[in-house]
């Protein structure tokens, strides 16, 4: 793993920490300048709680520009459960 790609990580705790309170874990990987930001939903993950994929983009950006990193973002996220919207 690459230094970038590991104060990547750290950049974004706070937003990995949140998402695992609402039942998803979030993967990153890739390296500068592209990176990809994968949300994943474990089986107690609740669907309402995930804010959608241009809010998650804009927090994530919040917390690399505050460490001064601005790599490129790719963000994959789940797809909704049959049932759930």
């Amino acid at each position: 793993m690459t230094d970038s790609l590991v104060s990547i990580r750290d950049a974004l705790e706070p937003v990995s920490m949140i998402l695992r309170a609402d039942g998803y874990e979030l993967e990153v990987t890739g390296a500068e300048p592209s990176v990809t930001l994968r949300v994943v939903a474990t089986p107690d993950a609740c669907a309402d709680c995930l804010v959608g994929k241009d809010v998650f983009q804009s927090i994530a950006h919040h917390y690399l520009e505050e460490r001064d990193l601005h790599p490129h973002l790719e963000i994959e996220y789940p797809e909704p459960t049959p049932g759930h919207h």
